[in-house]
């Protein structure tokens, strides 16, 4: 897990400091900021063309979205596939983890996955939109191997502790979508305009960091031991989401954010 270093000084843009890659509990490493290509569509392919150019090496993918096919269409040469993750680990209550008669339970894609890591196949295997309960059970309980990633919705509004507190404890990388507060204006009865890029609290702790407000969220997110994964198709945002692995966080700002967290409500615990 990535270790908080000393705070910097507010008011000071931070370049003198690198966030180290992340060690997954498999021993493989990753970079703390990655592209996510779930919005890109038709962008895709040129997306990914110029975020390789401009140093990107984390890709976030999905079958579901095409993410995987136009990655591949750079003939990148994978014999091993270094991360995979169930895409949503959300059992139904009909089908516990032991039954083998629901075709479409994670329970049973995890093991699955298991087998192929035991071939080597795939180095490190994880989950994706999984509560605290669950993954307790999971890692106590179920699985036979390590769970080395865990991917949820993580923004300032929307922290996910319960979940990172379990990952903390059992060594377990968090990574967060949604980081810069899309999905707000995607749930039902959502918002109109981001609340994370408009909120007056979000954009003070950037104009006292001397930084973008994307870049603020960002890097506290990195800060916090969070993986991010933004989505964006312009060669000046790819790159400024790509430099916050360079600017330390600031006491301030840091803790600004993290007061946040909640006071929008939790959309996915209401009825």
């Amino acid at each position: 897990m990535v270790t908080n270093i000393e705070e910097g000084i507010a008011g000071e843009p931070y370049h003198d400091y690198t966030w180290p890659d992340v060690q997954m509990n498999t021993g493989y490493k990753m970079p703390p900021v990655a592209l996510g290509t779930f919005r890109l569509r038709e962008k895709t392919y040129e997306t990914i063309k110029l975020a390789l150019k401009l140093g990107y090496k984390l890709f976030d993918t999905a079958e579901s979205y095409s993410g995987e096919t136009r990655l591949m269409d750079f003939e990148i040469s994978v014999l091993v596939l270094v991360l995979v993750l169930v895409h949503a680990f959300i059992p139904e209550e009909h089908c516990g983890p032991y039954d083998k008669t629901c075709k479409s339970s994670p329970w049973i894609c995890w093991r699955a996955l298991e087998e192929l890591q035991l071939k080597g196949l795939i180095r490190s295997i994880g989950v994706s939109n999984i509560d605290s309960d669950t993954l307790k059970f999971l890692v106590g309980h179920f699985s036979k191997s390590s769970v080395s990633v865990v991917q949820n919705w993580f923004d300032p509004f929307h922290q996910d502790r319960a979940v990172r507190e379990t990952c903390q404890e059992k060594n377990i990388i968090y990574m967060g979508y949604s980081t810069l507060g899309t999905l707000w204006m995607e749930i039902e009865g959502g918002y109109d305009v981001n609340p994370v890029l408009e909120r007056k609290d979000v954009v003070e702790s950037a104009m006292y960091s001397l930084l973008p407000t994307t870049s603020a969220v960002l890097r506290w997110a990195i800060s916090r031991n969070v993986v991010v994964i933004p989505s964006t198709t312009t060669e000046d945002h790819l790159q400024k989401n790509l430099e916050t692995r360079k600017q330390n966080a600031d006491s301030y700002s840091s803790q600004l954010i993290d007061s946040l967290d909640g006071l929008l409500g939790d959309p996915e615990k209401e009825d």
